[in-house]
């Protein structure tokens, strides 16, 4: 025999009106800081790469580029990772 679930009407209506008050406020408060974490991360991966090439340099070391670039895009990846959960 199946079990049924039954809630008396005002029981019902709170709750329904507990689960809408959780529903948009996960839409208007939580989820938008989570929507643009890619755009986000870019920008900062874009912020991270102008700070490195814009530092000054002392004409003697010796680097390579690809090696700063590779490190931007990692710091903006985990910075990705991080905001996406």
């Amino acid at each position: 025999m199946k079990s049924q679930l039954y809630l008396w009407k005002d029981l019902r209506d709170k709750l329904k009106k507990e689960l809408t008050y959780i529903y948009k406020m996960y839409l208007e408060r939580i989820e938008p800081v989570f929507a643009n974490a890619e755009t986000e991360a870019e920008q900062f991966t874009e912020k991270i790469w102008d700070d490195a090439m814009s530092s000054p340099w002392d004409g003697e070391s010796d680097f390579d580029l690809s090696d700063i670039a590779d490190t931007c895009q990692e710091i903006g990846l985990k910075r990705y990772e991080i905001l996406s959960l």
